[in-house]
């Protein structure tokens, strides 16, 4: 049962706010919230009591606007460099709201913004995204048509009044990280159309090799004759990945072909490689050996067998793009080319594959010439 008293402080009249004061919630007192009782009847109120939030939570919106009309409390989200004001809205306010609902509002500050877009392109590109969402019950919306520096965020909407707010809270934190997700990964892709950015998440147990495997790939680039820088950062909690060709001439094509084949060499099994006295091949071939072990050895620390190199591809958003329209070949009894001459499975060897490091090499050097 929920029982929320308020310990009223009379303030001079300033012609809308008649009382203020704060709140205790099932005996716990937040002592530091702020209680606003309007002259129309209305009643709102700020918390920062993490113990009488997560009480609250605890109820419907029903309950919680038997007492108050909406509560408001901040949170953030994990590797998100911003806040999020929540405002619960639990009884209707007035026409233009809308009750049950909850508001979150992104708590940007413009001179402390760092980033390689604007702060109104992002604004932009989150209504872009929710749009494309087509989820009817969440929307945009900006305080002010004309500065978006006065308050924007996302507006969900409910239907049933009983549902429990934790519930509802996570649900809604879960759209956000979603939504943010698209949109920045929206904006890095557009910023220059003749960068190739991606983005990669993998678990923090193999980060790290995974992210000096992705460093060798300019060095990889360099064996086949492209000159190419790479980038690589830590964005919003998923590793950015770009490759800036030197030369613009260099077809971007070519990269993501040479892309692919990079990242899916560590993802076979059994690898057989023909001895060669090339550097580069002996290079390449010790770097994807080193990942292998590397992967091998922290999966067996921490006992999780299918944590595999399949994060350099599943968890990538862009990339899987450049790969949806790649066929994958059928499985025959008898031996098939993946491709010819290189990459090949064999007849009743179950997972048996043999890679040609050196023939890789040759053909892409020749395709890119």
């Amino acid at each position: 049962m929920l029982q929320i008293d308020i310990i009223k402080t009379t303030e001079p009249d300033d012609g809308y706010i008649s009382r203020t004061g704060h709140l205790i919630v099932n005996s716990i007192e937040d002592k530091d919230s702020y209680y606003y009782e309007f002259k129309n009847g209305q009643n709102s109120a700020t918390l920062y009591n993490d113990e009488v939030i997560d009480e609250l939570l605890k109820h419907s919106f029903d309950e919680v606007g038997a007492f108050l009309y909406n509560f408001s409390y901040t949170i953030e989200i994990d590797n998100w460099d911003f806040w999020i004001d929540l405002k619960i809205i639990c009884k209707q306010e007035d026409k233009d709201d809308f009750a049950p609902s909850i508001k979150a509002e992104f708590r940007l500050e413009s001179e402390q913004w760092n980033k390689p877009y604007s702060l109104i392109e992002f604004s932009k590109e989150l209504a872009k995204t929710i749009v494309t969402n087509n989820d009817i019950n969440c929307n945009y919306y900006q305080s002010d048509e004309e500065f978006v520096s006065n308050g924007f965020g996302i507006l969900f909407s409910f239907k049933d009044t009983k549902e429990i707010l934790s519930v509802v809270e996570e649900k809604t934190i879960e759209t956000i990280e979603e939504i943010l997700l698209n949109t920045t990964t929206s904006l890095i892709h557009n910023l220059d159309k003749e960068i190739i950015s991606t983005f990669f998440t993998f678990p923090e147990h193999i980060k790290t090799p995974c992210k000096q495997y992705l460093i060798y790939f300019a060095q990889f680039l360099m064996d086949i004759g492209i000159e190419a820088d790479t980038e690589i950062k830590e964005e919003a909690h998923r590793t950015l990945f770009k490759v800036i060709p030197k030369d613009n001439n260099d077809s971007l094509d070519k990269i993501k072909d040479a892309l692919q084949v990079y990242l899916n060499a560590p993802s076979f099994d059994n690898l057989q490689t023909e001895v060669n006295n090339d550097v580069a091949v002996m290079q390449w071939q010790a770097n994807v050996m080193h990942l292998k072990s590397q992967l091998t050895l922290a999966n067996s620390v921490l006992q999780l067998k299918d944590a595999t190199i399949q994060s350099l591809q599943l968890s990538n958003y862009q990339l899987q793009n450049i790969l949806q329209d790649k066929k994958q070949p059928n499985e025959t009894d008898k031996e098939e080319d993946i491709i010819k001459g290189v990459v090949s499975l064999k007849k009743y060897e179950g997972k048996g594959i043999s890679i040609n490091f050196a023939e890789i090499l040759r053909r892409l050097k020749r395709g890119f010439q």
